[in-house]
């Protein structure tokens, strides 16, 4: 099994209301869309830096739900 699959809590509990697979899957899919969100920033020009930091920090109560919940926490 891949390392990250070992360290969330759910891949072992296939009982999750959410779940569709029939095979322990990957989660925490999540934090790769988080970290290429902050990489693109760095690259983005000053006078739209702004507008996606706003977009980008209004998506935190999500992330932090969804991360939560793929950690093992009942967050739903």
């Amino acid at each position: 099994k891949p390392l990250h699959m070992h360290m969330t809590a759910k891949s072992r509990n296939m009982s999750a209301r959410q779940s569709s697979h029939i095979i322990p899957t990957p989660r925490v899919g999540g934090l790769s869309l988080v970290i290429g969100y902050i990489v693109g920033m760095l690259f983005l020009p000053v006078d739209v830096f702004d507008l996606t930091m706003l977009l980008g920090i209004s998506t935190i109560p999500v992330f932090l739900g969804g991360f939560g919940e793929d950690m093992g926490f009942d967050v739903s």
